[in-house]
């Protein structure tokens, strides 16, 4: 099993997956903020760009994310 990276319990297509796919929005805060961690993890810049509040996405760097999320 593909296990997700904010939680070993839980499989990655059933847990934080949807989220980066755009499947489905995370339901709350927290769940938002385990899929922008495993979105890291799982190399899914996309996501976090997309989930910058719309006042902050001037600051992101994605060139600076990718190097991040790589290491």
């Amino acid at each position: 099993m593909n296990f997700c990276p904010c939680d070993p319990k839980k499989a990655y297509t059933d847990c934080c997956e949807p989220y980066h796919k755009g499947r489905k929005p995370a339901p709350t805060a927290e769940a938002l903020m385990r899929a922008r961690y495993s979105a890291y993890a799982k190399h899914e810049i996309d996501y976090v760009e997309r989930t910058h509040a719309p006042e902050a996405r001037h600051d992101f760097d994605r060139k600076a994310d990718t190097a991040w999320s790589e290491n």
